[in-house]
């Protein structure tokens, strides 16, 4: 009797040697497993983009730290050209809301750059609510120097500003993170407040400050197209907005 001839499996061959150790298949000395060369290259190339990344934000969290201080700068310099005996109250009142959301915003950036935040850690930072808090200080604060007179429209303003303030407090309380609905409420607020110029009919400065605002604000919003470095222009764009609330003002 002829032998059977071999089958089409029993003639392939294997590429080479093959074991398993520890529960990985080894062939011919490559690993497939945790331990092999191609997945260290990879932790490696990981590990290299991770401290790319971090120092990317670093950069440029302290960059946003720096810009927010021009805003304040401008403004002690306006308070230095008056002299402190001719500032009015209203202009001493404004000049405080600015450095106090100068200082509470630059801890934020610095708080950012040294940890090396993400996104998520962000949002759930103190120091953002205290940037946010601020931001709604600044926002009643030159709506009444714009309007010191107009009583129901302070109201309105210290109702909705305080009731901002209130929530991010008590989100904070329960540990819960930010949202963009905290910028978005911030944006009615500063419409609110830019109103009192429309009011008075004063339209130079009004669309001086809105120019300002959707200039600053393309720049926010595309901050991550443009390597975070957006945010930090949206804050110089603040030093033309606050040049507006500080002419207008002297005419009210």
């Amino acid at each position: 009797m002829s032998p059977v001839p071999p089958s089409p499996k029993q003639r392939r061959k294997p590429a080479g040697p093959s074991r398993r150790e520890g529960g990985q298949k080894i062939i011919d000395g490559q690993g497939e497993g945790v331990g092999s060369p191609r997945k260290a290259r990879l932790s490696t190339q990981q590990q290299q983009h991770s401290v790319a990344s971090r120092d990317k934000v670093f950069i440029t969290e302290v960059f946003s730290a720096a810009t927010m201080a021009v805003p304040s700068i401008f403004v002690a310099a306006e308070l230095l050209g008056l002299g402190y005996s001719a500032a009015s109250f209203r202009l001493w009142a404004t000049s405080a809301a600015t450095w106090a959301h100068c200082a509470a915003s630059v801890a934020y950036h610095l708080d950012n750059a040294f940890r090396g935040s993400l996104d998520h850690e962000r949002l759930s930072s103190p120091f953002r609510t205290a940037d946010f808090c601020f931001m709604h200080l600044c926002t009643f604060t030159y709506g009444w120097a714009l309007a010191p007179r107009t009583l129901l429209f302070n109201l309105v303003a210290l109702l909705i500003n305080s009731s901002c303030v209130l929530a991010l407090l008590w989100r904070l309380h329960l540990g819960q993170p930010g949202s963009k609905s905290d910028a978005h409420r911030v944006v009615g607020c500063i419409v609110y407040f830019t109103s009192a110029m429309l009011h008075r009919g004063d339209m130079t400065n009004y669309a001086r400050i809105m120019l300002s605002y959707f200039v600053g604000g393309i720049f926010f919003v595309a901050s991550p197209k443009l390597g975070g470095w957006g945010h930090g222009i949206f804050h110089l764009m603040l030093v033309p907005a606050t040049y507006s609330v500080l002419r207008s003002m002297a005419d009210a």
